[in-house]
This record gives structure tokens, C-alpha cells and sequence, in this order.
């Protein structure tokens, strides 16, 4: 999008000796460093791109998101995020707009080819985190194999588009009813879709992916949650909650009420498809409401994956990248086993962790219906020395007694 007008803008004022005055030497340095990113397509002018760490980020990213049914299905639980921001701003008048328009893009598939052709923004549009575009890119080529790492992302990006197109087109239509001309009204719709339904711009992107491939690499998968984090923290929280009139603050806490309810919902549909695709039952440990309410404090970056690996069956908190080495550690181990269905796992474990390492798409999806047709072992009891126990006689029954008479 064209942002060296706003950049030359910005930068006549940061850079003001006045500015860093009144606002301090961080805050400058702050901006300093975004300006600088944003004029090099996201990527400080002082880092050094790494093919390698690059590389590993595409491979890890095609393997795990390719064809990943999960994924697809999850893609839409995004408009809960804007149902949550549109609320805190606008009310409850635009958030049925905002609703209506998710279904419209749904139920009628032409709307949403309506609605991209007007926004430039939808238009660049991949998907929802940015490893996307650049799995596309990184995949092109000719040849059956090509091919099918291609399509890899096809359907992930069709479910993303259109939500993304419903939350932008109801929030231009809102933002006209306000008053905005269109041209303003369409810009504002496109900022606000990439706030809350993830961004695939190429240069603004949360800050810590802006400092090379390594910082990049260790956040794969994590574009969508540090923008989710800064929804909920700056703009629910921060701006809404603290610093809002006692109408906004109402708004806001009903719009944290939203996203849990989103974040719920979420993680009920995550455990029923993981339980239809694994064929592996979960034990349910909350309720749905508690399971809401824990869903806040799990959109904390890091500290929210060591509460799911806590509370969430076969969640952990390490990134993907060692966790990549953990399973070809745990499957060296599990092929020394003695039980042969053990042996049959860890070999499974090794070949899938050697395809993700290649980046062959469709790795963890295909390995997890695999796994569907290895049966479980059910737990033996431990052999003892000890003579079985003599089956105890049957207790006697106690005859009835007699009932008592009526004193009145």
C-alpha cells in the first residue's frame, strides 16, 4: 500500500529535537525503528537475511499448515475477534452489520468476490499470516510435485478471504455512516481488517518479526496471536477498559465477554476435530465457561502456550522449531522400545518429523490419520508374586423389618 507519504509525515515529526523532548529518547527510538522497517519491507535495514533460517521458517510452515483440515475449518472463529472490536467502538447496531455481512460472504459466494474487487488491501491479501504469501512464492515451479506443494494452501486462503472481506466491508459501510467519504472510509475498513483479522502485509508486522529471520523463525505461527494480543491489550484493555468513558467501558467488558465466548468456542471445535481426525478421545477438564475464561490469559504471547501445555491434551509451549527436534529425540527413544506398536509410533514420529524438516506439505495432517489406525494399548497390570485373593462369600441379606405404626 503507499505509506512513503505517511512515512515522510511521521518522520518530520519524530525526528523533531522537540518531539524527543516531550515524549522521551524511547519513544523516538521506537518510532525510529518502525520507519525504518516499514522503508525496507519489514526488515531493519541493519539485519542481514539468512537463506537457511529462511528456509527452515517455509519448510516448517508448509508442512504443518498444508492441508491442514483443522486450520481451515478454524479460519472463520476470526470474526470473533472483530466482533469484539467492532462492539467496544461502534455498539451493537454494527455488530449485527458486521454479522450480516459474515454471512452474505458465506452464503453467497459471488459477494465476496464483490467486496475483494474494491479493496486493494483484499487484492494482496494470502491469508492470514504472513508465512503464506511466501509459502506460495517459495513453492512455484513445474512438475506433479510442485504442483501439489502449491495447492497446498489453496483452501486455507479461500476460508480467509472471506471472512476478511465480511469484516471489511461492514466496516465500511459503518465508518460511511459516520460520515467518512469514501475514499477515507475505504482506507480506514482496510487498517481495521488487518487489525483484527490478522495482517499479511509484508512490512507492518508486530515488531519482534522485524528484527531478522532468526526472531522470525522463533515466532512461525504467531503473526495472527501478537496481533490478537495487541487487539486485547491495547485496544480492549488499554484504550477501552482504563482509559474509556464509563459507555465504553461497558462496551468494552462485553467485548471481552465476546472474545472468550470466541475463545471457547474455539477450543471445543479444536478438541472435537482433533478427536475425529486422531480417532483419540479427550478427557474434558472444564467447563465451557471455564474454558472461555482461561482463553483470555491464554492469548498472552508465550505465557499463554505454557498455560495451554498445562491445562490442554497434547499441547506444549515450545516453538516449532525445537519442537521439531523434540519428536526426533522422542522417536529415536521410542524405536528402542520392547512393545512393537511403541516401535511402530516412533518410527512414524521420525518419518514425520523428516518430512516436516523438507517442508513436503500436508506432513502433519497426513501422519495424524495415519496415527488414527495404530490402536492404542491398553495399560497391563504389573505382574506380582503374590497369589490371587480368594473371591470373599456373598453377605447375607438382612431380613425386613417389621414397619412402624401410625401414631396418629
Amino acid at each position: 500500500m503507499h505509506v512513503q507519504p505517511v512515512l515522510l509525515e511521521v518522520a518530520s515529526l519524530v525526528f523533531n529535537p522537540e518531539y524527543t523532548n516531550k515524549a522521551g529518547f524511547m519513544a523516538r527510538e521506537w518510532w525510529k525503528d518502525y520507519i525504518d522497517a516499514m522503508a525496507n519491507k519489514g526488515q531493519m535495514s541493519n539485519v542481514r537475511s539468512n537463506r537457511i533460517l529462511a528456509k527452515a521458517r517455509i519448510n516448517l510452515s508448509r508442512a504443518i499448515l498444508g492441508y491442514k483440515l483443522s486450520s481451515i475449518i478454524m479460519q472463520p472463529m476470526a470474526i470473533f475477534d472483530a466482533m469484539s472490536y467492532t462492539y467496544m467502538r461502534f455498539g451493537t447496531a454494527a455488530t449485527s452489520r458486521l454479522l450480516a455481512h459474515f454471512a452474505a460472504t458465506w452464503l453467497n459466494p459471488r459477494y465476496a468476490k464483490h467486496v475483494v474487487i474494491q479493496s486493494k488491501a483484499l487484492q494482496i491479501r494470502k491469508g492470514g499470516e504472513l508465512a503464506i504469501e511466501e509459502i506460495q512464492k517459495a513453492s512455484r515451479g513445474k512438475g506433479l510435485f510442485n504442483a501439489y506443494q502449491n495447492s497446498s494452501m489453496g483452501l486455507l486462503q479461500w476460508a480467509d478471504i472471506k471472512t476478511a472481506a465480511a469484516v471489511d466491508q461492514s466496516m465500511y459501510k459503518i465508518l460511511l455512516s459516520q460520515g467518512l467519504s469514501k475514499e477515507d472510509a475505504r482506507a480506514e475498513a482496510d487498517l481495521l481488517m488487518q487489525l483484527v483479522s490478522g495482517s499479511s502485509d509484508i512490512a507492518d508486522r508486530p515488531m519482534i518479526l522485524m528484527r531478522g529471520e532468526g526472531s522470525r523463525l522463533w515466532f512461525t505461527f504467531q503473526t495472527f496471536f501478537l496481533n490478537r494480543w495487541g487487539l486485547l491489550y491495547h485496544d480492549l484493555i488499554k484504550t477501552g477498559l482504563v482509559k474509556g468513558k464509563i459507555g465504553v467501558k461497558f462496551r468494552t467488558l462485553m467485548a471481552l465477554m465476546i472474545l472468550a465466548i470466541g475463545g471457547g468456542v474455539e477450543d471445543d471445535l479444536r478438541k472435537k476435530l482433533f478427536e475425529f481426525i486422531t480417532g483419540k478421545k479427550i478427557k474434558e477438564k472444564f467447563t465451557f465457561l471455564q474454558s472461555a475464561l482461561l482463553s483470555i490469559p491464554e492469548m498472552i504471547p508465550v505465557l499463554g502456550n505454557v498455560i495451554q501445555s498445562q491445562f490442554e491434551y497434547g499441547q506444549g509451549y515450545s516453538v516449532p522449531l525445537t519442537r521439531l527436534f523434540e519428536n526426533i529425540t522422542q522417536s529415536f527413544s521410542m524405536i528402542r522400545s520392547e512393545k512393537a506398536d511403541t516401535r511402530k509410533r516412533g518410527y512414524l514420529k521420525l518419518t514425520e518429523s523428516i518430512g516436516t524438516l523438507f517442508g513436503i506439505a500436508g506432513t502433519a495432517q497426513g501422519f495424524d490419520l495415519i496415527e488414527r489406525t495404530i490402536p492404542e494399548t491398553k495399560k497391563k497390570q504389573p505382574p506380582t508374586l503374590l497369589p490371587p485373593l480368594p473371591e470373599l462369600p456373598e453377605m447375607p441379606k438382612l431380613p425386613e423389618l417389621p414397619a412402624l405404626p401410625k401414631l396418629f
